[in-house]
């Protein structure tokens, strides 16, 4: 089909051709000119939907097309947000920005400030690139009236991402992210002159941003214990300056940075994809870790949100779990404070074991659902209880209430305050870990996930199967109750849990922004005797339990 005839027989060519026109970016134009010459059933798929602003923003690959990353959809979006700013009387407190080293991240952030400076909301762009708990903070301490991040976290290369935060500096919750894509709706283009000039977008200082958060957050300076032996990565991402400093400023040695790691660089180079949790992608950092003895290896993906933990130990590295790493944290700072009306939080996916440590100390416990958006509420919404800390088995932890969001940068300093604590008394991670279960039994977790990226109408319908068909047992260990939270919560999910036998658990959800679906599962087993021996039986059940769970995912959903 050729272009001259498309745009007055298809709707879909029809906006093609308009989105051309409207946009701003010299490479996607000529990505959208070339298939519209050569693939336009490739633009059809493209315009036959909208990426879909929710409450973790936008997210997803970069492209011509509303369906794609682009500086179009960009602009959209920001001026959905100065209006719900307006409509909430929250514009006079501005809007403050930041981005990583992705592509685009700088120029998708100027764009946004120039369309909501156009409004006449003053916003201040951050100077530099800016690690994404520092903007969470900045949208608190400045009371702004929103807070844009630029950043596809650890998502691969390809991808670039759009995250808000709301006049309380949390992430957006219901109903704000409906209303805002409500305000995007199917309105007209954002025209260039609907954008004020560059000139006129205020600066957030990164210099005057980290001394706030240094002082916020870290806190005074002080003598850290004696330096351990730490290796650091923020693998290519723009964690190293802040995490360097907050070293500085806790009194810790600073630790040695992966070289080839260490700078920003939105291709990320030397991996497959940016996250902690991968496989390979700590492979420099525990090259490096064996040839310094490292006690310690830490690992940030690209934004510095998250904290990927490896224990050194004599017998050689062990990479901890995002739930063993919380537990740990909780542990710790609970043990560093005193008071019943302390709360610490984590998530439905994530270990109950934090239940049980928060009744060791004496003090409250919260589990809610998936995110920081919900998680960081127990520091917004009971006022009455100090919040220690929250986190999330996806390496997200939140130790001051100060970042309204996971933060990778101060949840380091803790980790190594601890590690080098722990030093000195001869001991390291492992035996705090041995020290948990001993008090409160073998507590593992494990996640079983399924793809189907060639039938994504397949999550869907297998979510729909098992909530009507409710399995009575996984492989030997029977289900004592169910819960279907699209119901039976407030807020609703679309999450199925099931409470088995020898306090068990298996937790379904389908993840919000891949086809994909997710199975928490956690093993539970008191400790009557050795050690050991315990481990070996919660092993043995894990392994049931996982075998159970991917028979149900490779079920055909009728």
């Amino acid at each position: 089909m050729s272009t001259d005839s498309a745009p007055d027989t298809d709707p879909l060519m029809a906006a093609a051709h308009a989105w051309l026109a409207a946009d701003p970016d010299p490479d996607t134009r000529s990505e959208l000119e070339h298939l519209l010459k050569a693939d336009p059933d490739e633009v059809r798929r493209r315009f036959s939907s909208r990426l879909r602003f929710g409450t973790a923003g936008l997210r997803g690959a970069l492209g011509a097309g509303p369906s794609r990353m682009n500086r179009v959809i960009v602009r959209l979006t920001a001026r959905a947000i100065g209006e719900r700013l307006l409509a909430g009387n929250l514009a006079d407190r501005g809007v403050v920005l930041g981005y990583d080293a992705r592509r685009n991240s700088d120029v998708f952030a100027l764009d946004s400030a120039r369309v909501l400076t156009a409004q006449g909301i003053a916003c201040r762009l951050a100077s530099t690139m800016t690690p994404t708990p520092l903007l969470s903070f900045a949208t608190h301490h400045y009371g702004a009236g929103a807070g844009i991040m630029v950043t596809a976290s650890h998502n691969p290369p390809q991808d670039n991402g759009y995250k808000v935060y709301w006049s309380d500096g949390a992430q957006i919750i219901p109903p704000v992210d409906s209303e805002i894509e409500a305000l995007i709706g199917d309105r007209p283009l954002v025209d260039d002159d609907e954008l004020a000039p560059e000139a006129e977008v205020g600066i957030l200082d990164y210099d005057e941003l980290l001394a706030a958060y240094l002082d916020t957050v870290i806190g005074p300076r002080r003598s850290g214990p004696p330096a351990v032996p730490t290796v650091y990565t923020p693998i290519h991402g723009v964690g190293l300056r802040t995490t360097m400093a907050a070293f500085d400023r806790a009194g810790l040695t600073r630790p040695t940075p992966v070289p080839e790691q260490a700078e920003p660089d939105g291709t990320f180079p030397t991996v497959t994809l940016p996250n902690p949790e991968e496989k390979g992608t700590l492979d420099l950092a525990l090259a490096l870790g064996e040839k310094l003895g490292a006690r310690l290896i830490l690992a940030q993906d690209p934004d510095a949100d998250r904290l990927g933990v490896v224990a050194g130990a004599g017998t050689g590295f062990r990479r901890l779990t995002g739930d063993q790493t919380g537990l740990i944290l909780a542990d710790h700072l609970l043990g560093k404070g005193s008071g019943a009306d302390r709360v610490v939080v984590n998530s439905v996916v994530s270990s109950t074991m934090l239940s049980r440590i928060a009744e060791h100390h004496g003090v409250q416990y919260r589990s809610t659902l998936t995110g920081f958006k919900w998680i960081i509420r127990a520091a917004i919404d009971e006022p009455q209880l100090r919040y220690v800390m929250g986190y999330e088995e996806a390496l997200g932890y939140a130790v001051c209430p100060e970042v309204r969001d996971k933060d990778g940068v101060s949840a380091a300093v803790v980790m190594s305050e601890l590690v080098a604590e722990l030093a000195a008394d001869g001991l390291d991670l492992t035996d705090r870990i041995d020290e948990l279960e001993t008090r409160h039994g073998v507590n593992l977790t494990h996640q079983v996930a399924r793809r189907f990226d060639d039938q994504p109408d397949r999550v869907p319908r297998l979510m729909d199967q098992i909530r009507r068909e409710r399995p009575t047992a996984f492989g030997p260990l029977a289900v004592q109750e169910s819960s279907d939270w699209s119901h039976d919560h407030t807020p609703a999910a679309d999450l199925l849990m099931f409470h088995l036998q020898h306090r068990s658990r298996v937790v379904i959800r389908p993840s919000g922004t891949e086809p994909k679906i997710k199975c928490y599962l956690e093993v539970n087993e008191p400790l009557t005797g050795d050690l050991a021996a315990a481990r070996e039986v919660a092993g043995a059940r894990m392994n049931e339990l996982e075998a159970a769970v991917a028979d149900l995912l490779d079920t055909d959903p009728r």
